[in-house]
């Protein structure tokens, strides 16, 4: 029995390794293009799908995935959230446990609020910036992160679309790796 749980739990503990890699992809393709691919949504999807059915919870996990996909779905409707962003919600819904649904709408709208409030702080400090100095006016490099930051500058000083893909995985991950999730218990 106790060989058994083992088991259990290094494959559980896999799965959720697997799930941080590819909602740091998904972030990390979020903040560079603000795009989330679909492959990694459809990764984490599987995985929830796969720790659902470990726990013997999948109806009433995809229920709740269902039922926030359906309302994120009204929402990109109103231009309210990106499309990747409603898939990625709904995906990373399948992952938490049933239970722990709202918990993670909270986290999320937490997260996507302290990102607003560091675009609005970052945008309000380059606006005061002479514009020479200004990183999206700085002489063009073949370095990734400095010009990924030049990008992101332009970015902010034109009130563009913030990457919440992140929020949500963060959120997430949180859930997950906390004392509430699968490997803190």
């Amino acid at each position: 029995m106790e060989l058994v749980l083992t088991g259990n739990m290094l494959v559980v503990s896999f799965l959720i390794g697997t799930c941080a890699v590819l909602l740091l992809m998904a972030s990390l393709n979020d903040i560079a293009l603000r795009l989330l691919p679909n492959w990694t949504t459809l990764g984490v999807a599987t995985i929830g799908i796969t720790l659902r059915l470990m726990e013997g919870n999948a109806l009433t996990g995809l229920a709740a995935a269902s039922a926030l996909f359906a309302v994120s779905w009204l929402c990109w409707l109103r231009g309210w959230m990106g499309g990747g962003d409603v898939k990625l919600l709904a995906a990373c819904a399948l992952l938490v446990p049933p239970a722990h649904v709202l918990s993670l709408l909270v986290l999320t709208a937490l997260g996507g609020g302290v990102l607003a409030l560091a675009y609005l702080l970052l945008a309000g400090m380059l606006m005061h910036l002479p514009s020479g100095l200004r990183p999206a006016t700085q002489p063009r490099t073949r370095i990734f992160i400095t010009r990924l930051w030049r990008l992101e500058c332009r970015r902010i000083l034109r009130h563009g679309p913030l990457p919440y893909g992140c929020a949500i995985s963060g959120a997430t991950l949180i859930l997950l790796l906390g004392p509430t999730g699968p490997l803190g218990n």
